[in-house]
């Protein structure tokens, strides 16, 4: 189903961050928090919001039981979120490009007319080790 861009709800999109990483890798803790503008549709099976973020275009989609945030800016990833199957991102560092595991222990959303809060609970991994559980609430405001 093609996206009719002239018909999306304007929404305000807010991202708490909840990241626990593994011991070896503490200097990723963080909670910060990320607020954008963007619009948001329904689909057959779903709904699309689209947004930028520091000029990129990025976007959360719900397909079925799946979610799928992503982003094409610098570190340009897609990552999905399905609690029936482990996922791959491939994120760009200045190491070079690394392979990330995604394994979802959860993701649901509650949705009323006039907010969707959507719940994710995952854990990354790299070569088999732990980099760290993360459970960022994203709730988008229709406006």
């Amino acid at each position: 189903m093609a996206l009719n861009r002239t018909s999306g709800k304007k929404v305000s999109i807010r991202f708490k961050s909840d990241v626990d990483p593994s011991e070896e890798y503490e200097g990723l803790r963080s909670d910060e928090v990320f607020s954008y503008s963007g619009k948001y549709y329904e689909q057959e099976d779903g709904f699309y919001v689209i947004y930028e973020d520091s000029g990129a275009k990025a976007s959360i989609k719900r397909k079925g039981d799946v979610f799928i945030v992503s982003n094409a800016g610098n570190a340009g990833n897609k990552m999905t979120f399905d609690e029936k199957n482990e996922t791959t991102v491939f994120y760009q560092t200045q190491a070079g490009l690394m392979e990330l595991l995604i394994k979802t222990r959860k993701a649901s959303f509650v949705k009323t007319e006039e907010v969707m809060v959507l719940k994710l609970d995952y854990t990354l991994f790299y070569e088999g080790r732990l980099l760290s559980r993360y459970k960022p609430i994203i709730e988008i405001r229709f406006e």
